[in-house]
């Protein structure tokens, strides 16, 4: 789609940041499931409507390396996500 990958605050939850930075941490959709106390489905409902608004097709797609140091790895974490 051609987007940069970022997140404008007004266009994700507060439940798909939570899931996306476990994802971006690596846990598995069932992990993330139990740490939020969520269905499998809702998880991976969350995964799919993040990538979507980030313009990836699959968790393969996310640069995680690059998610990690820019998003998590600092102090503000995934506030800092724009667009």
């Amino acid at each position: 789609m051609g987007r940069t990958p970022g997140l404008s605050s007004s266009c994700v939850t507060a439940r798909e940041r939570e899931v996306f930075e476990l994802a971006l941490r690596g846990y598995t959709n069932a992990r993330i499931a139990t740490d939020v106390h969520v269905s499998l489905p809702t998880v991976k409902s969350h995964i799919k409507s993040i990538l979507r608004k980030l313009g990836l097709k699959g968790r393969k797609d996310i640069p995680i390396s690059r998610l990690w140091d820019k998003y998590i790895g600092d102090s503000a974490g995934l506030a800092n996500l724009v667009l």
